[in-house]
Parts: structure tokens; sequence; C-alpha cells
């Protein structure tokens, strides 16, 4: 029996919701919520918006009309457009169609896992498991361990393969369904975070542009890379729906359409992510952690958060998969033009073994993040840049224009190609050359699989001025951490209690950085300031609770065993006593130890006066320490311990070389 495979679109509206579902997703959900609150507010909104409308008047209608006047995908696009020139430019631009081709099959990759971490997130909402976990040790849990979830990932790769098996047709019949369903979920979700008590501040800071930040120019950087990426003009996916468009319709006008529904679905999604984030004061530049740790705790919260989970996940679960749809059928109907003996089946079983031989091996959260990084910073913004070069320098004037004007009531003419070849492509050029610059993802994975190495913010910069009143929580670096290169960090308190200090040893347990630790106001990050070098590294946590320091390493808690089970023979009745910072009676800062292994941290609220119970807990044996070396671990503070040598029998090191203490007589 012959198979069906209908090429064209039925509907004006079935292409356009198509092409919207493309648009639509993580870029929406989570990425414009966090670009938008990490760059100004209501000002990147305005930048975004004009973006939006350049593109979408120039370079996603030159995306459209390729395709369809090729009648053909990616590579069959290309070889066309260079063909105008020769024949022989016509074979080279088919070969160069393979780059933005490979891009589309390589950010499908790591997009399957993220769909993957969706369907888990559902599944567990439905069973209840999700409303009554810790969150972040849920996701902990299962981004960090190889093949975790890889029923749910075979369930997204074949499912959405199976909806493309009549191409165009079943691509707009699964979007008729999915991209209404979408709006009407977020939409109900934001009338939801409206009634939530201090969500107005959300709204207020979406819509009230900060004017300062006009003048980054990062923000404009991060404003285009978002409107390119969320309208997926990526020189490739958008081409292959153009294909199956009808001749009759106005390419710029769909364009524009698919734009506005777009930035509708980005601008709802920021009306529930924001302003619950600001209700409940948390993070909304969080990344994968927004949906899988932060969204999950607020839902936690609220009346029928369950059934609000549910909700969310099932309209994630349908942007996910239209995004799929565009990046895999591109891959598809590539296929099927380059080797036409190729049936629909054979290579629809061939993408599903590659997605499947390649990306259940990188379930874990540390590989498809770096994974999408490489691919977001280098290969799509290329293959973008590759496509505008190709529709406005390649590619004729005459046959271009003919393209745009085929099926239009209006004539598009100099002013269109001019603004497509002498703004558009510049800015590509721009993007293109800054993110590699930058070495910074626009798809918000950061090099750790996190999204915390975005916005602009740099790694390290120089001339760090101390400022004690914008102190980093102690409680968040406190202690002693363990480096991957077996080299140790220790950070604490210096003596006057106003300044985070660390220090971090080698192996060899030399000291190879000393300094502060500082909150950055204008970049929203804590910052280590190697007094060494004079250069300060910007700092964040992952999912699952390391810290990472830009250029100095990863480290994670050393907490030894349980509290009071790793004290092996310690001495403590020679560690008993009262020990005084610098052996001062009126120290800030004293500490006191029982014959039992308790221990108390005592400090001078502004150096003076009584002191006061800051900390406590019990003394164990450091982990790979020696004898000399032991672990004050919290008992009020969570995963925190203070690491400390006895120096002498009255005379030890506490947290770091900086702070001595000593017993009185």
């Amino acid at each position: 029996m012959k198979q069906k495979n209908t090429k064209n679109f039925g509907t004006r509206w079935g292409f356009i919701l198509a092409s919207v579902g493309s648009a639509v997703g993580m870029a929406n959900v989570w990425g414009f919520p966090n670009k938008l609150g990490s760059n100004g507010g209501g000002a990147f909104l305005l930048i975004y918006l004009l973006f939006v409308f350049i593109f979408s008047y120039v370079g996603l209608p030159a995306e459209f009309a390729m395709g369809r006047r090729a009648g053909t995908g990616t590579l069959g696009a290309y070889e066309n457009a260079w063909a105008t020139r020769s024949k022989g430019m016509g074979k080279a631009g088919g070969l160069l169609g393979w780059l933005p081709l490979a891009g589309s099959l390589c950010i499908a990759l790591g997009y399957a896992v993220i769909v993957t971490y969706i369907l888990k997130a559902l599944v567990d909402s439905v069973a209840g498991t999700l409303m009554t976990a810790d969150t972040a040790a849920w996701f902990g849990e299962f981004s960090s361990t190889p093949f975790s979830v890889v029923p749910y990932h075979i369930i997204v790769v074949v499912g959405t393969l199976l909806t493309l098996y009549l191409g165009a047709r079943s691509i707009e019949k699964t979007n008729k369904i999915m991209m209404p369903v979408f709006f009407i979920i977020f939409l109900v979700l934001a009338v939801r975070v409206a009634l939530l008590p201090g969500s107005s501040a959300g709204y207020r800071f979406m819509f009230t542009p900060n004017w300062a930040a006009l003048k980054d120019p990062m923000i404009w950087i991060w404003a285009m890379g978002q409107a390119f990426f969320s309208l997926s003009v990526t020189g490739s996916g958008m081409i292959v729906y153009g294909a199956y468009l009808s001749k009759e319709e106005d390419v710029v006008h769909m364009a524009q359409r698919t734009a506005l529904f777009d930035t509708i679905a980005a601008v709802v999604a920021a009306l529930v992510i924001i302003p619950a984030c600001f209700s409940y004061n948390l993070d909304v530049g969080a990344g994968p952690g927004l949906l899988f740790v932060t969204l999950p705790t607020i839902l936690q919260d609220i009346p029928l958060g369950r059934l609000f989970a549910i909700i969310l996940y099932v309209a994630m679960i349908f942007a996910g998969i239209s995004s799929l749809q565009n990046m895999f059928e591109a891959v598809v109907e590539s296929l099927m033009h380059k080797f036409p003996k190729l049936s629909r089946t054979a290579a629809l079983a061939i993408l599903c073994a590659l997605c499947l031989g390649i990306g259940l091996f990188m379930e874990p959260i540390a590989k498809w993040g770096t994974w999408m990084d490489l691919v977001s910073i280098y290969i799509i913004p290329i293959g973008a840049t590759l496509g505008a070069v190709s529709w406005f320098y390649v590619m004729k004037k005459d046959d271009l224009l003919t393209a745009i004007n085929t099926g239009s009531h209006k004539t598009r003419g100099a002013l269109w190609y001019s603004v497509g070849r002498y703004v558009y492509v510049p800015l590509a050029l721009v993007l293109c050359l800054s993110l590699a610059a930058c070495g910074e993802s626009n798809e918000d994975y950061g090099d750790d699989g996190s999204d915390y190495n975005l916005y602009g913010v740099p790694d390290s910069f120089e001339g760090l001025v101390k400022d004690s009143e914008q102190m980093s929580n102690l409680y968040l670096y406190g202690g002693a951490w363990k480096g991957e290169d077996g080299g140790t960090l220790i950070s604490d308190t210096n003596d006057d209690g106003d300044e985070v200090r660390f220090a971090l040893y080698d192996a060899g347990e030399e000291l190879t950085a000393s300094g502060f630790i500082q909150f950055v106001p204008d970049y929203d990050y804590d910052y280590f300031y190697n007094e060494h070098d004079g250069v300060a590294y910007r700092s964040w946590f992952d999912e699952v609770g390391a810290l990472h320091v830009a250029e100095l390493g990863t480290f994670t808690q050393m907490t030894g065993d349980a509290p009071g089970e790793n004290t092996g023979d310690i001495d403590f009745e020679m560690m008993a006593g009262t020990w005084y910072l610098d052996a001062e009676a009126d120290a800030p800062s004293i500490l006191v130890f029982d014959e039992n292994g308790g221990w108390e941290l005592l400090e001078r609220s502004g150096g003076d006066g009584d002191p006061t119970t800051v900390d406590s807990g019990t003394v164990e044996l450091a982990p790979d320490g020696s004898e000399e070396m032991y672990l004050a671990v919290s008992s009020q503070f969570d995963d925190v311990g203070y690491e400390f040598t006895i120096l002498d029998h009255d005379t030890l090191r506490w947290g770091s070389e900086f702070e001595f203490y000593q017993k009185m007589a």
C-alpha cells in the first residue's frame, strides 16, 4: 500500500499554529522570563519587541519564502539560493546547508532531554509525589544520574516522531490542539498567580522600564538573541515549514502573525513566572531549576497546587513537542530530499535511532547542558548567519524579491531588501560574534548544565571594592569545601565579622588564593575577590548544591559522615575550654568546646556587648584530613561545617589562615 504523505498545510491557520508551535518552547517559558528579569525588566521588553519586529519583517519571511521557492527544506533551499549565481555555486550552497541542518539535529538531541524531564515532572505531579518532595533533592536525584529517565525519553522521542508520520497534515492537526490548549492553560495560570500576595511587584518590574539598562550593549545582545531563538530564525527549521506553504499566502503577513502569537506566549509565560517568583521571593533566573525546583515549590504551597502542577506540565509538554516537531521535520525532509529513494518511515526510523542512541547518554544535566551550550553558542548562530548572508548577499536580488512577493497583496521592494541586507544581516553577524566572544549561550544553559552562566554577567573582573553592607550570606559559604582537584576551599568571617573571607589550598596544602566574598548588585551575583591577582571571580550554586567559582574550580561541602559518627579517637578533653579570637578577652568571636565533642560559636554584635551564640554542633574528624584536622558540623544549618586545626595545646586555627583562637589562662 502506498504511504500517504501530504506535503502542504491544509489551512492558513494550520500553518500559523504550526509555526507558532515551533517558536513557542523553552525560550518562551524560562528563557524570556529570566532574560526579562535579569536585564532591566520593562527596558528589555521594549528592546526585545524592536528586534521581533525587525526579524518578523525580513528574517523569518525570507526563510518561509526560500522553503516555498525550493519546494523542499534546508539542503534544497540553500542549493536553490546559491544556484541563482551559477550551477557550481548551487552545489556549494547545498554543502553549506548541512551546517544549519546539523544544528537542528543537535539542538533536538538536547531539547528532547528537557521535554523528558518535563514528562517526568508531569507523571510525578499526577502521582502526587512531587507535591510532597524536597524539590531540589527530587530534581538533583534524577538530573545527575545517568539513564534515570530512559522510559520517559523513549516516549518523548517516539511519540513526537509518530506525529510526523503524515508530514505537514499531522503537524497541522496536532498543533491545532496543542497550541490553543497551551495558551488557555497559561492564561489560567496567570489568573491564579495574580491572586498571590505580593504578585503586583512582579508586574511593576515587568512593565516599568529601567532606562539605564538601555546603555548596556550586552542587554541589546541578549534581547536580540532572545528574539532570534524565540522565532526559530536559525537558517533551517522554518525553511521546511515554508516548503509546505501555499503560494497564495503572503509570507511577510504569515511571519508577523507567527511573531505576534509567539510574543503573546512569551509575555503570558512571564506573567506566570515573574509575579510568582516575586510573591515567594524566589530567583526568577533559576534556569532549568525554575521549572523543576522553584515553580513546584510555589505549587506545593497554594490551594489546588497539584492540579495546577499538572496543568503547567501538560502545557510545557505541548510547547516542547511542537518545537521538537519542527527540529525533527527539518532533518527528515532533508534526508528524503538528499536520498530520494528513502521512505518517510525509514527516515523517521533513522532519526529515532540517532536521537535515542546519542540522547540517552546525555540525560544528566551536566552533559546535555554542556551540549546545548556548544550548539547554542556556535552551531545555531553560525547557521542563522549563513542563512541571512545566503538570502541577502549570495542570492540574486530579483529572485529573492520574486520569492517574497509570491502571493503578496503588497509588493516588497528596495526598502524591504535594504532592511534585510543592511540591518538584518549585520545584526546576525553581531550576535554570532558576540556569543562566540562571550562564550555564553542565549538558550539558557550554563557550562555546568545550569543556566547560571548567562545574561552577560562577566566571569571575572578587576578592581572589586569591598562593601560590608553588601556582604554575602555566610551560611551559604561557611565551612570547608573539597575541590575536584583535591584542593580545599575554606571560608568564614573576618575578625570584625563584617566580611566573608576565603582561602583556597591545592592538593599539596599550598595556599593558591585568598581574599573576600562580595555580593555585586550590578550583576546580582557573588564574587570571590582573589587578593593574590586582584581579580574577582563569579560564583554560583548548581541544583545539587555544588559551589562553582569561575577559574578557581568546583567544590562540594565537606561534612564527613553523619554528625557524631566520625569522631574516631578525638581527645575532646584536650579540646574542651573557651577559646578567644587573637587571645583577646573582649574578642568579637569566642569558641566553646565541651568534653563530649559539642561546640558553640559566640559573637558580639557590632564587636562589643555580651557574646551570643550564632552556631553550634558537634566535632568530627575532617574527611581526608590529618589527625590534627577536625570538622565542626553545624546542628543549626544544613550542610554547614567549619574545618579547624589544633596547632598546639592552647592555639587553634578556625576556618582559614586568618583566624587564630587561643585559650586564656
